[in-house]
C-alpha cells in the first residue's frame, strides 16, 4: 500500500500505519492482524471512520478514515492546523481499532449498541486509563 500510494498518501497512511501497530502492541498485546488502511470516505456520510472485518477487495480488515479530515476541509476540523487534524485522525484511528479488536478478537461487535456498547465502553476507557483521561461512561436519557 505504501510503496505504491502518491506522496500525500505516502506520508498520511504510513504515520497511520505507525500509529497502528505501536497501539496494537501497547494496548493489544500484538493479537491483531495488520488492516487495510484507506482515506477513503466511511459507509455513512455522518461517520468518521469505519472498520470491516473484510477489505473492498477481500483483504483481511479495513479501516476507512474520511481524507477530509486530514485536508482541513471537514467542517469538524476546518479551523483546526494540520497537527491538530493529525492527532484528530489518530484518535479516528484508534477509535476504529477497537471496533478492529471486537471484530478479530472479541467476537463481539455489540450491534444492537451500533458497535459502541459496554464492551467497546470498557475498552475505551481502559485505554484511556493509559493515556490519563477521564473514563467514558453510557449516557442516562
Amino acid at each position: 500500500v505504501i510503496t505504491v500510494a502518491e506522496p500525500w498518501h505516502r506520508e498520511h497512511l504510513g504515520h497511520l500505519y505507525k500509529c497502528w501497530a505501536k497501539w496494537n502492541n501497547d494496548y493489544y498485546q500484538g493479537e491483531m492482524l495488520e488492516p487495510y488502511i484507506l482515506l477513503n470516505e466511511p459507509s455513512n456520510p455522518r461517520r468518521l471512520g469505519d472498520c470491516g472485518p473484510v477489505s473492498g477487495f477481500g483483504g483481511h480488515s479495513q479501516i476507512r478514515i474520511r481524507p477530509s479530515l486530514i485536508r482541513g476541509t471537514h467542517p469538524a476540523v476546518t479551523r483546526w492546523t494540520l497537527p491538530a487534524r493529525v492527532r484528530y485522525v489518530e484518535d479516528v484511528l484508534l477509535h476504529e481499532m477497537i471496533h478492529q479488536w471486537q471484530q478479530e478478537i472479541t467476537g463481539k461487535r455489540e450491534e444492537s449498541y451500533h458497535g459502541h456498547g459496554p464492551g467497546f465502553k470498557a475498552k475505551c476507557n481502559e485505554i484511556g486509563a493509559v493515556l490519563g483521561l477521564p473514563p467514558v461512561r453510557t449516557e442516562v436519557v
